[in-house]
């Protein structure tokens, strides 16, 4: 999970599924989740509340904690997953080197549901660090990343632009460590918007985030209360397995 996050990623896919057509929904119409997880083989320093050493974190268990499709509202099904030739592989969320390349992860994986194929959409992404202090310092790199970030722009290989506005979200409190915002963004055809939640929570630092899109072709709005409900579940589960 690096300094892009699902600006680049999230515009990418919608661009991607509003060009399969309206009533092309990603991955069928079962509903399932595109997920991803990579290791980097280090583990979760820490410890239990009778000061035991903490098991690892392997990437199946930082898996397992990402929101299942079974607690999302009806409707929402895999998304494309992103590929090694995804043009957007190499945006950065405020034109800032990726955050893994100053505090590398131990693990990561991540998801996204979309509902239909022009969205609304909900993704999560976790990564885990070392100790805790790995995943402060993280969090912090993000928090002083877009600290003043108002706008930004990334053009792919083709040549298209994304143009981002990006303002401060109020948002409801799940952690002590969190940063909210809202980025609105403009492309060729398509415009939209999505609410970007970053919290740490023990040894983990998550990305949580919820958007719409508008195309020519029409669009998918996130129902009021989707995204709130989703971030409260993934924190949740965070926190139980911190």
């Amino acid at each position: 999970m690096g300094a892009r996050t699902w600006a680049a990623v999230t515009v990418s896919t919608l661009l991607l599924a509003g060009a399969c057509g309206e009533g092309d929904t990603p991955g069928g119409s079962q509903s399932t989740s595109s997920q991803s997880t990579t290791a980097n083989g280090a583990g979760r320093e820490g410890s239990t509340s009778s000061g035991v050493a903490a098991e690892p974190l392997d990437p199946a268990e930082i898996e397992s904690l990402l929101v299942p499709i079974e607690d999302l509202p009806s409707g929402y099904a895999e998304a494309p997953p992103e590929t090694e030739s995804d043009p957007t592989s190499d945006m950065t969320l405020c034109g800032q080197p990726d955050i893994d390349t100053v505090v590398p992860p131990s693990a990561e994986a991540s998801v996204t549901y979309m509902q239909g194929a022009l969205g609304p959409f909900l993704a999560e992404a976790i990564a885990a660090y070392s100790s805790a202090d790995e995943a402060r310092r993280a969090f912090r790199a993000f928090a002083e990343m877009v600290d003043g970030c108002e706008s930004f722009e990334e053009t792919d290989e083709d040549g298209t632009t994304i143009k981002y506005m990006v303002t401060p979200l109020a948002f409801d409190e799940l952690a002590e460590d969190q940063v909210a915002l809202r980025l609105n963004f403009q492309a060729e055809g398509v415009t939209g918007a999505f609410d970007l939640v970053c919290v740490r929570i023990g040894a983990t630092v998550a990305q949580i985030a919820g958007g719409s899109v508008l195309t020519i072709l029409g669009g998918g709005q996130l129902a009021m209360g989707d995204l709130e409900s989703f971030a409260a579940t993934a924190t949740d589960r965070l926190g139980q397995a911190a």
